[in-house]
């Protein structure tokens, strides 16, 4: 694995020692509500992107092409499967 993997190298070095510096400052329960409102993000983008994509998709269908994005579509064929 390449040894800059996760590294931000688009961003300068004090901003970068910055960033980490506000990260070591974070109790794990403020890490922990970073991460869950990074994800919530996320998933709000990639919903809006498929809505993008499908049009006026039903609820339903933004959802299932929201978990076969991010768990594959074995599995949201499985938690979609209707009857």
């Amino acid at each position: 694995m390449d040894s800059s993997f996760g590294e931000m190298l688009d961003t300068s070095p004090a901003q970068r020692r910055r960033y980490y510096d506000w990260l070591r400052s974070l109790t794990p329960q403020q890490r922990a509500r970073e991460v869950a409102d990074l994800c919530r993000a996320g998933r709000a983008l990639a919903r809006a992107g498929i809505r993008a994509q499908e049009g006026e998709a039903p609820p339903g269908e933004v959802e299932r092409q929201l978990v076969e994005r991010i768990y594959g579509a074995p599995v949201a064929e499985r938690f979609f499967k209707s009857g």
